[in-house]
């Protein structure tokens, strides 16, 4: 008794459903997202003490053009880094307006991504349950139907012309062996296939005169007229054995098709037509949620790739920025200006200079952080796009449906933090996750005749009572 309870535990604790396997997909998508959404926040950091920075640095070249300059020449160089002063905050505003109205974007679309889940689920619930109703009633109907004297006197004609179909494939298949191997030493014979080949002692022969009588002596000094018939009766056999085959298997099919027509007829009176047709709409159904899930997961996927170029700074309003700060602070008075504050000991263009070494150090710093960060976020960002289509296939594939279900020493989690980590494609963790996934059917969907299943209609969750044309679906 304990060995029993022993062997129950292991096996109820060896697998986890479909469902908690999509969910734990889920939880490293989000997992993927928050890393992004953190690292997008230090970026939109970095690059607002980035501009600060900017603005300063316009701030202090200012400065020094009133200190260094005349009043017209220090008139035209301010003027110039007052349009630099005055741009950047409204580039920046602008930025922030646009960011905002992306990340409300963002907002609404997790939302609409929420509630299609939410749907799903329910649609899942409701296919799961009608599946159920279908097996059972498979069960019911699969038990009645064998106790009838006509479904098993049909069933046992099927069984009896199987095993003759069988066979007689069998002898075709040997006979045509035979002929492949005894033949080789007829064809390989010159003179023979001469003779074979012009029909030689068979009423198709055409030939007279010297042509026959050349032919004659030929033949008998191959002896051909024995050899012809050994090997006339290698050639006849294997086509008379196949016809004889091809015919044990119409009858197989004649026998099927009849036995399936009871089946199908139970199937109708027990209700089974209609479970099918419900079982159909819920799949076209989870088929259609499935296809607006992955189209909002595009928008979303597209959303997040606008929010993260704002983020890094390589957005159009940044970038107009920082090439105005470049292209005026990289004019020749501006840096004749510095270079002459730098050679020049004056106590208010010494402060002014070392504020602005100071001010590029925090650029640099500032800049090689982003960098970082940017590396960083490109490969969260390929990471959440490789669980995005793995959760897409495992979707696509139902395998969150009713007896789905995957060992638990698979190392999902392993496998999800390699993706995570950019150390393996979601085609790799796909392969592995395909090969290790079950179907626990009941046992209406573990019969193992020949056929597969109830009669010779193949009466399983996937192939169906009645000819294959009914089916629990979700890939069973």
């Amino acid at each position: 008794m304990l060995n029993l309870f022993l062997f129950v535990y292991q096996e109820f604790h060896e697998v986890t459903s479909g469902r908690n396997t999509l969910q734990e997909i889920n939880n490293h998508v989000v997992q993927a997202q928050s890393r992004i959404a953190e690292a997008d926040r230090e970026m939109d950091d970095l690059n607002a003490e980035l501009n600060r920075a900017r603005i300063e640095m316009a701030e202090q070249y200012r400065e020094l053009a009133r200190f260094r300059l005349d009043d017209i020449k220090a008139g035209d160089v301010t003027d110039r880094l007052n349009k630099v002063y005055l741009a950047v905050p409204t580039y920046m505003d602008e930025h922030k307006q646009v960011l905002e109205s992306i990340k409300k974007n963002i907002i609404q679309s997790q939302e609409r991504q929420q509630q299609l889940e939410q749907k799903r689920e329910t649609s899942r619930d409701e296919h799961d349950r009608i599946a159920g109703a279908f097996e059972k009633q498979l069960q019911v109907s699969r038990s009645a139907l064998e106790k009838t004297e006509a479904y098993r006197g049909r069933l046992e004609k099927l069984n009896a012309a199987l095993q003759i179909a069988r066979q007689a494939d069998k002898k075709a298949t040997q006979a045509e062996s035979d002929l492949s191997n005894k033949g080789k030493p007829y064809q390989d014979d010159e003179l023979f296939m001469y003779l074979w080949s012009r029909k030689y002692l068979t009423p198709d022969y055409q030939h007279g005169g010297v042509v026959r009588m050349l032919d004659g002596w030929v033949g008998r000094l191959i002896n051909f007229k024995e050899n012809h018939a050994d090997y006339h009766m290698l050639n006849e056999l294997p086509r008379r054995l196949r016809q004889h085959s091809d015919q044990a298997a119409e009858e197989v099919d004649r026998q099927r098709h009849l036995l399936l027509q009871i089946e199908k007829e139970a199937a109708e009176k027990d209700g089974i037509v209609s479970l099918q047709a419900d079982l159909d709409r819920m799949e076209k159904q989870l088929q259609q949620i499935n296809e607006e899930i992955e189209t909002e997961e595009k928008r979303y996927g597209a959303l997040l790739s606008q929010k993260n170029d704002f983020a890094a700074g390589e957005d159009e309003y940044t970038q107009k920025a920082v090439i105005m700060m470049a292209d005026e602070l990289g004019r020749e008075d501006i840096i004749a200006l510095f270079q002459q504050a730098q050679n020049t000991p004056r106590p208010q263009d010494d402060a002014i200079v070392m504020h602005l070494h100071q001010l590029q150090k925090t650029l640099e710093r500032l800049t090689d952080r982003l960098s970082q960060l940017k590396t960083n976020q490109q490969q969260q960002r390929n990471a959440l796009e490789e669980l995005v289509k793995l959760r897409e296939k495992f979707r696509r594939n139902n395998y969150d449906a009713q007896h789905s279900s995957f060992p638990t020493n698979l190392g999902l989690g392993i496998l999800l933090g390699e993706i995570l980590r950019g150390r393996l494609s979601s085609g790799n963790a796909w392969d592995r996750l395909d090969r290790a996934h079950k179907w626990n059917l009941p046992k209406a969907g573990r019969t193992g005749r020949s056929f597969g299943g109830f009669g010779g209609g193949g009466f399983r969750s996937g192939g169906g009572f009645g000819g294959g044309d009914f089916r629990t679906g979700g890939g069973f």
